[in-house]
């Protein structure tokens, strides 16, 4: 089975405020996770957590989102994606 962006539960992001190519602020970056956030996913919204990381493996990223979702389906927990990116 695959997962969709209704399946997801849980949301994890890592934010790198400290890296070189990092050319925004804090608040900008929440705001732009919270706008890409609330156009893919739909009410309910899934947990959510912003953490502030001390770098990220793949330079030169800013951002890494963990995304885990449950299938009703099959009652099976899924991993569904992890990226990195830098948000503009």
């Amino acid at each position: 089975m695959i997962a969709d962006f209704a399946d997801v539960v849980m949301i994890n992001i890592f934010h790198d405020w400290a890296a070189p190519v990092f050319a925004s602020n804090r608040q900008a970056q929440f705001d732009a996770s919270r706008k890409v956030k609330e156009e893919f996913m739909t009410v309910p919204h899934p947990a959510w957590t912003t953490v502030r990381a001390s770098g990220l493996i793949r330079e030169p990223r800013i951002v890494e989102v963990q995304m885990i979702a449950h299938s009703h389906q099959t009652n099976v927990n899924r991993y569904v994606r992890r990226e990195s990116c830098i948000l503009d």
